[in-house]
């Protein structure tokens, strides 16, 4: 026959017609995959070459033979089929076929056929392209379910969408209408291994259950799935195999391995069987998509030369003939694969040995973890690791600095922490903005990492608190470090165009031989903290055996401050501003008392109000019994003077401060200068730009202001400039020594010329003798205040005593 040895076509016809040789030849070397078969002898006439090469043939070779002598098509009913329905002139499209490759495996195609005739001699012109993930699930479906009960399903997690492709056809519906075919019993099982391996963050779950079928018979199904996530690590997508009567593979060895086959290809996990020379030997399609090898080019190819990195080849290798060579089933293990293109991903792998010596085979299923980790990574950094700066945070630290412990007491070894706390933060942060706040906080932690040895820990606790841990110093080694890091944060900053200086305070602890908690350690190195404030800040503490008792002492006391905070805060004694030369009673100043004068004095629990954040609180309560009491006597009748509430410097710091005094003085509806603000000179000191304003806007408001403590210290020129002032304090140290030296005369001649001048009252503190207050006039002082002229009166005393003071007629106090 000469359609065996050569088959021509005849000349197309036309003006310009076009060689058949030529044509073939462009065909030939082309992108094309084209078959053409003589439907009369089965031969391939014509065969191009990607063809020929997906199937390891040379397309010489192939041509001019039966594709059934070739084993070029796998299933010889599906060929006779395509070249039947061909020949009845019925165009075939979309028909999954198996190419045979010559090393054995398949590859599957889509195939598009139709009849032509030529001359009247049919061929069937067949154009081939690779199948795709649909195309793969179509072929498997139907090679699978004549063998076996398998549906392959699809569960999206947001739109609870849900997809399965089963024996008796493909189905869809909201996912509650699927698990509605489990029955009753079992759904408590299955959802509490769908929660366990999500919540517990694991890639994949498997469950026995019992379902209805679409022909109503209950069966036993094993389910077996595998959790999508996204780069957070959260489960967006769940897909997986429900698979029933198994034991029907038994039947025979060839649809046993074609159901393997198909079920292999079926699973979105990657599959690689190594025999024992490491050579890969099965290999799915979703190992290839992993990997990145197709498989014509890595069957038979060393896996550990193929996907692992060159350094890590030998400890991967030894990991998998550990793994494979177990007797007691399956084994896990997590390894670094390299793809073709270079890039890493992570994979954990269940590995389960077959068969002894040369045909030992390794079954490796392996799952993607690459997002997972990475997203787990994530979210140990962000539970353990402070935002802004990248250091340790408080759960962090603590974690560390538990193993810390553990290992010195093993090592009969000392940990030292360093707790700081930044003197001048908070100014900073409410002049400049948190941006600048933020910005000093990460130029602090740079410089303290450039401090501390490689081998310690720098973490940021909350706020301006940082926490340097340092390993196994010597005593002398953990005092020098922390008086280095107090000499550290004191060098100026340069931040956001501005040079800003922050001090620090710092407590440092020592672990001991004992039980110590992290918890235990970090709280006497801040019972050292609280020393070195009290001390004057911008300095360090150790902790000793005396410092524990004061912390216990102060923790004691920080609880009873709470509980009298909450039933209305401290009680009020109120001491009186006296003029010198009419006896007037010009204020009533609030002094805050504890309940239990013995207890704690007003200068410790006010200092430990404003070290442990409770200093607000404080003084809103005691702003409001202040003004309770006001009312409540000119309610009565009573000429109330002037009354004096004292502002701390941490009060004056607080942006709400402003508009909690604005919001009292309009409320109140008192005339101006009715309620006094008492300020010491001291903290007047430290004020900044903001600071003022926000004094002068309390001025402008109706609020009278007080310099107290005057003589103690510098006094603040430029303030008496700036801030309109209603009175001067001189403070009692100052007083004692004006009244018994002619030097100490001149200092308060100058001080009330100076108060003149700025239009404010002088007014001098803690006169306790008749002398003290004739000198106080003799030097032109106005009023004044002290044991002398009036002990402090309990509110409830007030009354009777402004009463008694208006019936006395007017002149010098005594």
């Amino acid at each position: 026959m000469s359609a065996r040895v050569c088959w021509t076509m005849p000349q197309p016809m036309g003006p310009s017609p076009l060689p058949v040789a030529v044509l073939l030849q462009a065909l030939r070397g082309g992108p094309n995959l084209l078959i053409i078969t003589d439907l009369v002898t089965d031969e391939m006439v014509f065969v191009s070459d990607r063809v020929a090469r997906i199937t390891g043939h040379e397309p010489a070779a192939v041509e001019h033979h039966c594709s059934e002598e070739l084993g070029v098509l796998v299933d010889p009913g599906v060929r006779r089929a395509l070249a039947e329905r061909a020949a009845a002139g019925e165009a075939l499209e979309g028909a999954v076929l198996r190419l045979r490759h010559l090393e054995g495996h398949d590859v599957l195609v889509v195939a598009s056929a139709r009849r032509v005739d030529v001359a009247g001699h049919p061929f069937l012109v067949t154009s081939l392209r690779p199948a795709g993930s649909a195309d793969r699930t179509q072929a498997i479906l139907g090679s699978v379910a004549p063998h076996v009960d398998l549906t392959l399903w699809r569960t999206d997690l947001a739109t609870r969408a849900t997809e399965r492709y089963a024996p008796w056809g493909p189905e869809a519906g909201p996912m509650e209408a699927f698990v509605e075919r489990i029955e009753p019993a079992d759904r408590p099982r299955l959802k509490a291994a769908v929660q366990g391996a999500t919540l517990g963050g694991e890639a994949t779950y498997a469950v026995q259950v019992r379902e209805r079928g679409a022909d109503g018979q209950v069966r036993p199904v094993q389910v077996q799935a595998v959790i999508h996530r996204d780069s957070a690590g959260i489960p967006v997508a769940f897909s997986g195999v429900n698979l029933g009567n198994a034991g029907v593979l038994a039947r025979s060895r060839d649809r046993g391995e074609r159901f393997v086959t198909a079920l292999v290809e079926a699973l979105d996990v990657a599959v690689v069987g190594l025999d024992a020379r490491g050579r890969v030997r099965v290999f799915n399609e979703s190992a290839a998509r992993l990997t990145g090898w197709p498989y014509p080019e890595i069957i038979y190819r060393s896996w550990f030369e193929a996907v692992v990195p060159e350094g890590r080849r030998a400890e991967v290798q030894a990991g998998f003939a550990r793994a494979s060579q177990g007797k007691a089933g399956p084994h896990e293990l997590e390894q670094t694969l390299l793809t073709r293109s270079g890039a890493e991903r992570r994979v954990q792998w269940r590995i389960t040995a077959l068969g002894d010596g040369e045909d030992w085979l390794a079954i490796c299923v392996g799952v993607d973890v690459t997002e997972e980790r990475a997203a787990r990574t994530r979210l140990e950094q962000r539970v353990s690791h402070d935002h802004l700066t990248g250091l340790l945070n408080r759960a962090g630290l603590l974690a560390e600095l538990g193993r810390a412990l553990g290992r010195a007491r093993r090592g009969h070894q000392v940990v030292a922490v360093h707790l700081l706390d930044l003197d001048r933060f908070k100014p900073v942060n409410d002049a400049h903005g948190h941006a600048v706040g933020d910005a000093l906080l990460m130029a602090v932690a740079d410089r303290l990492l450039r401090t501390v040895r490689a081998g310690d820990r720098v973490a940021r606790m909350s706020g301006d608190e940082f926490v340097v841990v340092q390993m196994d110093p010597a005593p002398h080694e953990a005092t020098a470090l922390a008086a280095r890091l107090v000499d550290v944060v004191a060098e100026p900053l340069e931040v956001a165009s501005l040079r800003l200086t922050v001090g620090t305070s710092v407590g440092l602890a020592l672990s001991g031989e004992s039980d110590e908690t992290a918890e235990a350690l970090l709280g006497r190195a801040d019972t050292a903290l609280y020393r070195a404030k009290q001390e004057g800040r911008g300095r360090f503490c150790s902790h000793d055996a005396a410092l524990a008792a004061k912390h216990t002492a102060r923790t004691l006391l920080t609880a009873e401050l709470d509980a009298l905070i909450a039933r209305g805060g401290p009680a009020l004694h109120w001491l009186p501003v006296i003029d010198l030369h009419t006896g007037a009673v010009l204020a009533l100043e609030a002094l805050a008392r504890w309940p239990e004068p013995a207890r704690a004095e007003p200068a410790e629990f006010i200092l430990l109000a404003e070290q442990t954040g409770q200093m607000e609180a404080l003084g809103l309560v005691t702003q409001r019994a202040v003004v309770a009491a006001g009312r409540q006597w000119r309610a009565a009748g009573l000429a109330v003077p002037t009354l004096v509430l004292n502002l701390t410097a941490t009060e004056l710091a607080s942006p709400s401060v402003e508009r909690r005094i604005t919001s009292l003085l309009a409320g109140l509806g008192w005339p101006p200068g009715a309620l006094e603000l008492d300020l010491a000179a001291r903290a007047w000191q430290t004020t900044h730009p903001w600071e003022r304003a926000r004094l002068a806007a309390l001025a402008s408001a109706g609020a009278a202001l007080t310099l107290d403590d005057v003589g103690d210290g510098p006094l603040p020129l430029d303030l008496l400039e700036e801030v309109p002032l209603t009175r001067l304090k001189l403070g009692q140290a100052f007083i004692a020594r004006g009244c018994s030296s002619a030097l100490g005369q001149a200092a308060v001649h100058a001080v009330v010329g100076l108060a003149r001048a700025v239009g404010a009252m002088v007014v001098a503190e803690g006169v306790e003798t008749a002398a003290q207050a004739a000198a106080l006039t003799a030097a032109g002082c106005q009023a004044a205040q002290g044991f002398w002229l009036q002990r402090p009166l309990p509110t409830e005393a007030v009354p009777a005593w402004l009463a008694d003071r208006a019936r006395r007629p007017p002149g010098p106090p005594r």
